[in-house]
C-alpha cells in the first residue's frame, strides 16, 4: 500500500511512500458481522502478522497453519490494519496526498482513520483515493468482505455451465479462478491485499 504525493512517487522508490516499513497485521471475523474498524474495538481477536502485498493464505502460513480452505478463505470477513506516521516535516501538498492500492482481492473496503474512502469489487483493478489530510499517526484498515454470501445470492441463468468451479456465480465476481476450481490448481483462493503497489 502506498500513501504517496501526487507527484507520481511509487513504492519503494519515492520519498513520499508513508507507508514504506510499516508494519500490517489480519484478522478473520464472521461474515458480515463487524460493518467498520469502529465495531471491532473492545474485541478479543487474534492478529496475525501479515505482509503486503500478500494474502491471507500468507499469513496463515507464517504462523504455522495447515492450507486453509475455501470456506474459511472465502467464508469469512478478513480485515487487514496498519499504523503510519504522518509527513515528519508537516510536509502538505496543494492537492492532498494519494492512497494507491494496485491489487485487493476480491470485495474490498477501505478506511483511513474512521473514514470510508473506497469500495472495491475487482481484484484486477487499481484503487486510487485522494486524501486531502493526514493526521501525526494514521491508521489504515481494509476489510476484505466474505464472497460465499455474494456467491449465493440469485443471478440470472447462464446460457452455460463452467466446469470445475466451486460456484457457477463466480461468473459474476471479478476474482481469480485459482484455488476455486476443484482438481485444477491445488493452491488457496486469493484474499488479501495481493498485489505489488
Amino acid at each position: 500500500m502506498a500513501v504517496d504525493a501526487p507527484s507520481g512517487a511509487t513504492v519503494g522508490h519515492g520519498a513520499d511512500d508513508l507507508l514504506a516499513g510499516s508494519e500490517w497485521a489480519c484478522v478473520w471475523t464472521a461474515a458480515g458481522q463487524v460493518p467498520s474498524p469502529a465495531a471491532l474495538e473492545g474485541r478479543e481477536l487474534l492478529w496475525l502478522d501479515a505482509r503486503v502485498p500478500g494474502t491471507v493464505a500468507d499469513a496463515l502460513r507464517s504462523v504455522g497453519a495447515s492450507e486453509p480452505s475455501i470456506q474459511r478463505l472465502d467464508g469469512n470477513d478478513w480485515w487487514y490494519r496498519c499504523r503510519f506516521a504522518g509527513p515528519a516535516d508537516g510536509t502538505a501538498f496543494p492537492d492532498g496526498w494519494l492512497l494507491r492500492l494496485d491489487g485487493l482481492a476480491t470485495i474490498a473496503d477501505v478506511w483511513l482513520n474512521g473514514r470510508h474512502l473506497a469500495h472495491s469489487e475487482s481484484m484486477f483493478d487499481a484503487v486510487c483515493v485522494p486524501v486531502d489530510r493526514l493526521e501525526a499517526d494514521n491508521e489504515l484498515w481494509i476489510r476484505f468482505g466474505a464472497l460465499t454470501p455474494v456467491l449465493e445470492q440469485r443471478r440470472p441463468r447462464p446460457r452455460w455451465k463452467t466446469k470445475g468451479v466451486t460456484h457457477q456465480n463466480l461468473r459474476w465476481i471479478r476474482t481469480s479462478l485459482l484455488g476455486r476450481q476443484a482438481g485444477w490448481a491445488a493452491i488457496p483462493a486469493p484474499v488479501g491485499p495481493w498485489r505489488p503497489v
